[in-house]
């Protein structure tokens, strides 16, 4: 398992794989704060993962990963 990978939850991880691997995946966005996009199955969803560095007094930069969705509508 990579180091970013363990920064999410596993069955979310999977889902997402998942709906990669299917062309379920669009929209798919950089930002200054990390990635949009949007993953369809029985409904919209409009995906935002923001990776936050964290750099602890005398320590090399961490990523932190924030990972949310919500609905957008019913994909017909």
């Amino acid at each position: 398992m990579k180091s970013w990978e363990k920064k999410f939850n596993e069955v979310a991880l999977e889902k997402g794989r998942e709906a990669f691997q299917h062309n379920r995946v669009s929209d798919l966005k950089r930002n200054a704060n990390g990635y949009t996009a949007a993953v369809l199955g029985r409904q919209r969803f409009e995906v935002t993962v923001k990776i936050r560095e964290e750099k602890p007094a005398g320590e090399a930069g961490r990523h932190q990963l924030q990972m949310s969705h919500r609905p957008r509508g019913t994909v017909l």
